[in-house]
């Protein structure tokens, strides 16, 4: 049986707005995100779906070391300002 998540989306965003703050400019993985927030992946996933969906979700690609050594690029998230 899969438990329905009873967040709010404000919650939701509010918790990740928070995390993400931490991150500085560079934004988080989704993996980086699960982590802070105590979730598993693809709930993580699901809610950032919802905030994309939303329009407030903002994704990017910065470089990182694969555990070969190798460079790559992994991609990242933050938060969109509201629009006013």
């Amino acid at each position: 049986m899969v438990a329905k998540t009873n967040i709010r989306m404000e919650d939701w965003r509010a918790e990740l707005e928070r995390v993400l703050s931490r991150s500085g400019d560079e934004g988080m993985t989704a993996e980086e995100i699960a982590g802070a927030l105590g979730k598993k992946l693809d709930m993580t996933r699901k809610l950032m779906r919802r905030l994309a969906t939303a329009g407030r979700l903002g994704a990017g690609r910065r470089p990182a070391v694969r555990i070969d050594g190798a460079y790559c690029t992994v991609p990242v998230y933050w938060i969109k300002p509201k629009a006013k």
